[in-house]
């Protein structure tokens, strides 16, 4: 019985990999998959957190628009009233990771007798915040109608009249 070879005989300057080589090349490509991880891990926890903050901003600007369209008269001065829902969800909810107070603070304008109130809203949540948002409303009734300047940053309401 005679036996075929079915691969030509190896030259000595044909010969395969070592060990070691082998070896090599691996550990150069696990480094490169786990920094390629590390990059897709980092992306992925900055997501969450942009995610977040947008949620924050949202549920801040929400409030202060609230607070707003309450007349003036109503807007009483507090200082880091809770929300009763806190905890809360993106949606306003309760239940969620976001803690949500705001300040309504008498605020004097320079060189203005109109009275005014700083409202601020702050929210925080778990891994992340504050994001605090800021307006300025004035006593409408206190405005001589058409005149808006000196106020940049307040929110003029419409006068009530009463009568």
């Amino acid at each position: 019985m005679t036996h075929r070879r079915l691969l030509p005989p190896i030259d000595a300057d044909q010969r395969g990999l070592t060990l070691i080589e082998i070896l090599v090349a691996f550990t150069i490509l696990t480094i490169a998959g786990l920094g390629l991880f590390s990059i897709g891990s980092t992306s992925t926890t900055e997501n969450t957190r942009n995610i977040d903050q947008i949620a924050a901003a949202a549920l801040a600007s929400a409030k202060l628009e609230d607070l707003r369209n309450t007349s003036y008269g109503a807007l009483t001065n507090v200082t880091n009233q809770a929300d009763p829902n806190n905890p809360l969800t993106a949606g306003g909810a309760g239940g969620g990771i976001f803690t949500r107070t705001w300040t309504i603070a008498d605020t004097t304008i320079s060189g203005v007798s109109t009275s005014a109130k700083t409202l601020s809203v702050t929210v925080e949540w778990t891994n992340g915040g504050p994001i605090t948002m800021s307006t300025m409303v004035v006593n409408p009734s206190q405005v001589v109608s058409g005149v808006t300047s000196g106020f940049p940053t307040a929110s003029i309401k419409s006068m009530e009249q009463t009568q």
